[in-house]
Formats: structure tokens, C-alpha cells, sequence
């Protein structure tokens, strides 16, 4: 039967085994290696509460000790709350019966190498976190500069002629196309841009383009078409489709 002496002198040759490691006895004829890593809440939070992660955080943690305890020979993982932190503990059974120093060496180096990997298991999901809360920060700001630039651009559209003229057609003049200024009053804002026409008939000529967002009137209806009037005095036939009251 080997005794604690003995072992800890075969320690020697590793050297600084470093802090966490135990070497206790577990029964009669067995002793236990074992290495524990405390991983606190903070890291817990920032870490392993990711977007795609579908369970608790302690419990992705507990799945990725053991994906790493599965490549060492004996070793076994085990994670266990204490509060709001988690103890993941790496350990592997050492039996007394023919114990040599080189079998009790390989099984002590398995649950410290298991316990390195496992470190470093945080420290590239510490960096993946980060560059994913980047990305996400850049996706947002592109997001936000995107929709900054869409209101400037129909702000500007208002400001200008609310029609942009159908070349080289010119808009067709007629008494009743035209709505006088004093009268005209917003009844609807354009959806989208929308091609205009001079009769409802789009084999007929074209009288201009209406810009999105532009506030106009509704002078007449004819199944899809509307007969709209802006405040310059314009009018013209569009799809109605494009309209929403105001």
C-alpha cells in the first residue's frame, strides 16, 4: 500500500503542480487526483450567457468541462454551484494495487493538462464574447447610420420639387389635372416612389415620378388609380396601392 510520503515525493518531478491540486485518499485501496477551478460569476455572465446558448450558463460550462475531461485517459469532470459562481473539479482514480511512480505521474499530468485546456477553454470564450459584442456594437451603429441617411435623403426629397418630370415626355396640360393652391389640402402620403401618368392608362404619356413621403391630395378614384395633387400645383394618375392616408 503506498503512502502519502511516497506520493508526494513522486510529485517531485512535476515540479509547481500549481494550486487546486489534491491527492487525497477516497477508500481503503484507492486514491483520488483531483484539480478544481473556480469560474465567479462575472465570467459566468459575460461569457456563457451568449445569444445562442439554449441553457443556463453553469450548465454550458459543466458541457464544455466534460467535452475536455473527455480527451485525457480516467479523468471525469464535475461542476458544482456555490452561490452565483461554479466549481469545476477534474479528477481521476488512482488504485493502489501494482502502483508504480510512472502510473501515478501519467494520471496526475492527465488531470493537470485536462485542468490547462480547460483554462484556456475560457480565455478563447472570453475572446469570442468580445468580438461578438463588437460586431454586434458595429452591426448597430452601421444599422443606425443606415437609417440616418435614409430619413436625410426623403427630408431632402420634401424639401425639393415634389415631382421629378418623365423625360422626355413632357406632363400633359389639362384644366382639371391642375388643383388650385388655395384648395389643396394633404389627404395622403406617398409609400414609395411611384411613376405618375397623365390619364390613368400606363400606354399613355407620363406626367412625372412622386417621391416617397410626399404629402398629396387625392382629387379622384378609378379602380387602382388615384388622381393625386401636390402642393405645387402638380398633378398626375398613380397606383392608389402607394398611398396611405395621413
Amino acid at each position: 500500500m503506498t503512502d502519502s510520503a511516497t506520493l508526494r515525493s513522486w510529485l517531485e518531478p512535476l515540479g509547481d503542480a500549481g494550486p487546486g491540486l489534491e491527492v487525497q485518499r477516497s477508500d481503503a485501496e484507492t486514491w483520488e487526483v483531483a484539480h478544481e477551478h473556480r469560474v465567479p460569476e462575472s465570467v459566468l455572465s459575460s461569457d456563457w450567457c451568449a445569444p445562442w446558448d439554449t441553457k443556463r450558463p453553469a450548465a454550458v460550462v459543466g458541457e464544455a468541462a466534460r467535452e475536455v475531461a473527455g480527451g485525457f485517459p480516467l479523468v471525469e469532470s464535475e461542476t458544482h454551484g456555490d452561490g452565483l459562481d461554479v466549481t469545476v473539479r477534474f479528477r481521476a482514480p488512482i488504485f493502489d494495487e501494482g502502483l508504480t511512480r510512472q502510473a501515478f505521474v501519467l494520471t496526475v499530468s492527465a488531470v493537470l493538462k485536462a485542468a490547462r485546456v480547460f483554462g484556456r477553454v475560457l480565455t478563447r470564450r472570453a475572446q469570442e464574447m468580445a468580438e461578438w459584442r463588437e460586431f454586434e456594437a458595429g452591426s448597430e451603429q452601421r444599422k443606425q447610420e443606415q437609417e440616418q441617411l435614409i430619413n436625410r435623403m426623403a427630408e431632402a426629397g420634401t424639401t425639393r420639387d415634389a415631382t421629378a418630370p418623365a423625360e422626355p415626355v413632357a406632363p400633359v396640360p389639362r384644366s382639371d389635372d391642375t388643383a388650385p393652391a388655395a384648395a389643396w389640402s394633404p389627404t395622403h402620403v406617398v409609400t414609395r416612389r411611384a411613376d405618375a401618368w397623365a390619364q390613368p392608362d400606363p400606354s399613355g404619356a407620363r406626367a412625372g415620378t412622386v417621391k416617397r413621403r410626399v404629402p398629396v391630395q387625392v382629387l379622384e378614384r378609378q379602380g387602382d388609380w388615384a388622381q393625386v395633387a401636390t402642393s405645387n400645383g402638380w398633378s398626375g394618375w398613380i397606383d392608389n396601392r402607394n398611398l396611405k392616408a395621413s
